[in-house]
C-alpha cells in the first residue's frame, strides 16, 4: 500500500504541475477569469450557484448562470491519478504474470531434469552395488565364516582360562587353609615339647639329687663302722 500511495502522489503531482502550466498558458493568451461568489467546500461536495464572467479579447462580457458541483481540484487531480496509477500498476502486475507464467515451465523443466539425474545416479549406484554382491558374496561368506569361527575359539580359550582361574583361587583358598592348620598343630606340638623338656629336666634334677644322698649316706655309714670298729 505505501508503493502504491508513493506512485500515486508521485504521478498526481507531475500532472497537476503540467495542467498548472498549461491553464497558466492559456490565461495570459487568451482571458482573465474570475470566478465570483464560489463558497469554498465543507464537506466531500458541495452545489452552490454561481455566476461566471469571462472578459474576452474583443471585450465582449458574456454572462450565464449554471448549477454545478464544486469539488476541490487537488481531489479531482488526486482521483484521476490514482485511476491513471492503478492502471499502470494493474498493468505491470500483468506483466509480471505472464512472464512468472513462461518462468514457472523453465524452472519445472530444469527441476525435472535434475531429479531425472539423480534417479539415474541411483540407479547406477544400485547396479555397482549387485555387481559387488555378486563378486565378493562368496568370498566375504568365507571370511565371516572363518571370522565367527575365530571368536568361538577365542570364546573357548577364554572360558578354559577362567575356569583354570577359579580353580587355581579354590586350590589356593584350600592350601592357605592347610597351611594355617599345620601352623596351628606346629604350635601346639612344640607347646608340648616344652612342657615335655621341662618335665626330664626336673625328673633329672631329681634323680641326680637322690644318687648324691646315698652316696653320702653311704660314706656316713662307712664313717660309723670304721669308729665302732677302732673302739673294739
Amino acid at each position: 500500500p505505501s508503493k502504491k500511495q508513493k506512485k500515486k502522489r508521485k504521478t498526481s503531482s507531475s500532472k497537476h504541475d503540467v495542467s498548472a502550466h498549461h491553464d497558466l498558458n492559456i490565461d495570459q493568451s487568451q482571458c482573465d477569469e474570475m470566478y465570483i461568489n464560489s463558497s469554498q467546500r465543507v464537506e466531500s461536495t458541495v452545489t452552490p450557484e454561481s455566476t461566471i464572467m469571462r472578459t474576452l479579447r474583443s471585450g465582449e462580457i458574456t454572462s450565464h448562470e449554471q448549477v454545478f458541483s464544486v469539488e476541490l481540484e487537488s481531489e479531482i487531480s488526486t482521483t484521476a491519478d490514482d485511476y491513471s496509477s492503478e492502471e499502470e500498476e494493474f498493468g505491470v502486475d500483468d506483466s509480471y504474470s505472464e512472464q512468472g507464467a513462461q518462468d514457472s515451465p523453465t524452472h519445472l523443466e530444469m527441476m525435472e531434469s535434475e531429479l531425472a539425474g539423480k534417479q539415474h545416479e541411483i540407479e547406477e549406484l544400485n547396479r555397482e552395488l549387485e555387481e559387488m554382491r555378486v563378486t565378493y558374496g562368496t568370498e566375504g561368506l568365507q571370511q565371516l565364516q572363518e571370522f565367527e569361527a575365530a571368536i568361538k575359539q577365542r570364546d573357548g580359550i577364554i572360558t578354559q582360562l577362567t575356569a583354570n582361574l577359579q580353580q587355581a583361587r579354590r586350590e589356593k583358598d584350600e592350601t592357605m587353609r592347610e597351611f594355617l592348620e599345620l601352623t596351628e598343630q606346629s604350635q601346639k606340638l612344640q607347646i608340648q615339647f616344652q612342657q615335655l623338656q621341662a618335665s626330664e629336666t626336673l625328673r633329672n634334677s631329681t634323680h641326680s639329687s637322690t644318687a648324691a644322698d646315698l652316696l653320702q649316706a653311704k660314706q656316713q655309714i662307712l664313717t660309723h663302722q670304721q669308729q665302732l670298729e677302732e673302739q673294739d
